[in-house]
């Protein structure tokens, strides 16, 4: 009897760990989604604020008049 609670209590914590895995690498897919679509977000303002493919962008450093 002895031994099917403890074989009962090792399945149980084998399946408690498995349940937070699973929740983890399900919260960790929702936040890379997440990111991608961010970065897309990003990417479409950052080329609609642009304007046409003529142009083109960088930072200050690129003008650097001495």
């Amino acid at each position: 009897m002895v031994l099917l609670s403890l074989l009962a209590l090792g399945m149980l914590s084998l399946a408690s760990i498995e349940l937070r895995r699973s929740g983890s690498s399900d919260a960790r897919a929702k936040a890379s989604a997440n990111a991608r679509m961010g970065l897309m977000m990003a990417l479409d303002r950052l080329q609609s604020t642009a304007g046409d493919d003529r142009r083109v962008t960088g930072d200050a450093s690129i003008l650097d008049e001495r």
